[in-house]
């Protein structure tokens, strides 16, 4: 049956949640078909087909359900637009679509505009930029309620997600125009269990769990702030549970002059609780990290401060029982920064600037190493401005065994193992670098080399650009026996020359020059001879024969000395038999020795030679600037030596006091208890 049709229908999106999140777009439609007179249809099965477009008229197919048999009984039909076999409507409705209908081959104009049923918009979700208002009379009551029900262990009471591939996003955005109020508050009400207020977790290889940001340019704004008053409990904890990589228990940044990157507070006055505690297992990881990016000013990547008498501004565990960790490592790249820099501003009390400690049997208490291979670089480099400070003080209280108070150490071509620098005014005893010991056997410094192929290898090397300055000063102050002011031993290798002491440029000094040796007395001092002038002599025999003989000088010894006639050398023979006597005739490399009155006499001889050492021939009783405060010279200098004596003894007491007092304080448990660390890692 074929002709003009009537036909007028309803359309509704049929709503009907299948599961949390999951909306069908399937379209019921119903229509009524007549006759050109009005009349309804005869009953039977008609071939329809339906299609939507994006425009009224023209446009694009944007569905189409294909032809299918639809039943019509008293004119009347009822067909779910999209539901199989049909395929199933791919849109979104976020734009206006037009319906066009096909009976028995006949498409019905105009096309019919799809319209939502009255409250639609609130199946799928809010309409965005929805908000809902709510008025809190007191207590903790919300504008919006959300509960779960759901025994489900990743069940979610409020599930917010932000969809979209670019763009600065939110899941969560909160706010609060409060000055004391909270843009977002969470919550975990559990008594026991491992609950968390706030957990949040990134997917992206680059995102941000929890990131905190106070844009305000001024003020004591937080980034991130987290307070406890357990006194066991932590007020951050950032946990990076990766095995590898550079792993960050916690990061914070912060752009406000007077800002905090990551404030932690702990405001319980007792127990060992922290403001902040950072830990990574990773082997790579991070406890903390703090990062100062600005590239001037007065920075800090890590601050650390304490108000507590036996506090700890900073303070830095490697619980490892082995494996090269470190309890604080710092890092610098700038050429004049520093890696770790400690600062006491107090002006008086046993302040510490830097303090390291080792309990270990072959500990070191503080470790320096400049590993560049060129440049000025410091193993370890201490500085004092007190007149009576100390540059570097290290303190181990192992003892026995090999502890270390201070090991310095560099592996640069010009570098410095441990330097020492005293910038007090001039006229102080203040000191670079002091050493100090109650050992019978111990040593005060102990310099050592231990190339073994380095023919200028230097065990002690000590510098003064003083004019009159020591560059390395012993003082031997004991009252009674012998004491060494300077005391140098050579090794013993086999063939080789053996030097205790050796001096470049000269020697000199008030006291006698003795050689010692061994006899039935003991070891016994032979003394030098003393000349006002510079000579070099040499020995040897010789004889006559016919009463003549010429010696000529061992060529060495002649690179040694100056011989011409402004400076002559000196000449002294001793006859071994009976004849006239001789005369010397000397030459610029040897002498000739002639018998008196042309005697022919045939008799051995010895000789003593002596000539002017070269580059030396001009000196003579030169004056000894240095020896001018000498209190061997000078007894009224004596004072000033007794004094700087007593006060290098004040200093090694005073060292020694300080031990004692860090040693109380451990006894007393100054030191945090290094096992809790354990207790709070995480399982």
């Amino acid at each position: 049956m074929r002709g003009p049709w009537l036909l007028c229908g309803v359309l509704c999106v049929l709503l009907c949640a299948l599961s949390w999140g999951e909306i069908p777009t399937v379209i019921s439609y119903q229509g009524k078909v007549t006759d050109a007179s009005g009349n309804p249809v005869a009953d039977n099965t008609y071939t329809m087909r339906f299609r939507i477009y994006d425009d009224v008229t023209g446009g694009s197919v944007l569905w189409d359900s294909g032809a299918h048999s639809v039943s019509v009984t008293g004119g009347i039909f009822s067909v779910l637009l999209g539901e199989s076999p049909q395929p199933a409507i791919p849109l979104d409705f976020s734009q206006n679509y037009w319906l066009l209908v096909t009976f028995n081959g006949v498409n019905q104009t105009p096309r019919q505009r799809l319209a939502s049923a009255g409250y639609a918009y609130m199946a799928s979700g809010l309409v965005p930029g929805t908000t809902v208002h709510g008025h809190i009379v007191e207590g903790y009551a919300s504008s919006l309620t959300v509960i779960n029900e759901a025994s489900n262990a990743d069940a979610a009471a409020l599930y917010a997600f932000a969809n979209a591939g670019a763009g600065y996003t939110h899941g969560v955005y909160a706010a609060n125009n409060s000055p004391s109020g909270n843009g977002l508050f969470a919550r975990s009400t559990s008594g026991t269990g491992l609950t968390k207020g706030v957990y949040a977790q990134v997917l992206s290889d680059e995102g941000t769990a929890i990131h905190g940001q106070a844009p305000s340019t001024s003020g004591s704004t937080v980034g991130v702030h987290g307070e406890v008053s357990s006194p066991d409990g932590i007020a951050i904890r950032g946990i990076a549970s990766a095995t590898t990589g550079a792993a960050l228990g916690v990061l914070g940044n912060n752009a406000s002059p007077n800002g905090d990157g990551v404030r932690g507070v702990s405001t319980s006055a007792s127990g060992q609780c922290w403001g902040v505690l950072g830990i990574s297992e990773s082997t790579d990881g991070r406890g903390v990290v703090g990062w100062a990016p600005g590239t001037s000013g007065d920075t800090y990547g890590v601050a650390g401060e304490s108000s507590s008498s036996l506090g700890r501004g900073v303070w830095g565990l490697a619980s490892s029982g082995n494996g090269w960790t470190y309890g604080v490592y710092g890092q610098t790249s700038s050429s004049e920064g520093d890696g770790v820099h400690g600062s006491a501003t107090a002006t008086e009390g046993l302040a510490y600037g830097g303090y390291f400690e080792t309990e270990s049997d072959g500990g070191i208490g503080v470790y320096g190493d400049a590993s560049a291979l060129s440049g000025t670089t410091y193993g370890m480099y201490g500085q004092s401005a007190s007149p009576s400070g100390t540059g570097v003080c290290g303190v181990t209280t192992q003892a026995r065994d090999l502890s270390v108070g201070v090991s310095g150490e560099t592996q640069s071509s010009h570098g410095i193992g441990v330097l020492g620098f005293a910038s007090a005014y001039p006229g102080s005893t203040a000191c670079g670098v002091q050493g100090s010991t109650n050992s019978w056997i111990g040593a005060g410094v102990v310099g050592y080399n231990s190339n073994y192929s380095a023919s200028n290898a230097i065990g002690v090397e000590g510098g003064c650009a003083a004019p009159g300055g020591r560059g390395v000063q012993g003082y031997g102050g004991s009252t009674s026996g012998t004491a060494y002011g300077l005391y140098g031993i050579a090794g013993f290798p086999s063939g080789s020359s053996r030097v205790g002491v050796y001096y470049s440029g000269g020697l000199a000094g008030t006291g006698t020059k003795s050689c010692v040796v061994k006899t039935s007395k003991g070891p016994t001092m032979y003394y030098c001879q003393e000349s006002p002038e510079c000579w070099f002599e040499d020995f040897g025999d010789g004889r006559l024969s016919i009463g003549r003989a010429h010696i000529e000088l061992d060529p060495v010894f002649l690179e040694t000395v100056t011989i011409s006639e402004v400076h002559p050398m000196r000449v002294f023979v001793e006859l071994g038999g009976d004849c006239e006597g001789v005369y010397v005739e000397r030459r610029l490399t040897g002498f000739d020795v002639k018998e008196l009155r042309g005697g022919r006499s045939d008799v051995p001889f010895t000789y003593r030679v002596v000539a002017k050492r070269r580059d030396f021939e001009s000196d003579r009783l030169t004056v000894c600037e240095a020896a001018r405060t000498d209190p061997f010279l000078y007894p009224e200098y004596e004072e000033n030596v007794r004094r700087r004596f007593l006060e290098g003894i004040t200093r090694a007491e005073d060292h020694e006091r300080r031990s004692d007092e860090t040693r109380l304080l451990l006894k007393r448990g100054a030191v945090p208890d290094m096992s809790r660390i354990a207790v709070l890692r995480p399982d």
